[in-house]
């Protein structure tokens, strides 16, 4: 369930045109952020800022009854390895 959240998160916090997450670099920063202090609205909006590009909409899944953006679940799933430790 943390995932699909966090996941969420991502898709409110994008750009409305058709967009594309860079998963790693989306969590880097995330991770970095939140390593310096920063809230999760604030480490997200810089995350997003970094890690969202112009183009094509991600394909969806079906996770948990939800309809979720694949590259939003890969780059929470790089925000798990890369600080574990982090509240998310």
């Amino acid at each position: 369930m943390k995932h699909l959240l966090i996941a969420a998160t991502v898709l409110f916090a994008a750009p409305a045109q058709a967009y594309q997450i860079l998963p790693t670099l989306y969590a880097r920063t995330f991770c970095e952020m939140r390593q310096l202090g920063l809230s999760k609205a604030d480490a997200n909006k810089a995350a997003v800022q970094a890690g969202v590009i112009d183009g094509d909409d991600a394909p969806l899944v079906m996770v948990g009854g939800r309809l979720v953006r694949t590259d939003a679940l890969i780059a929470v799933r790089y925000i798990d390895q890369m600080c574990p430790e982090m509240d998310l």
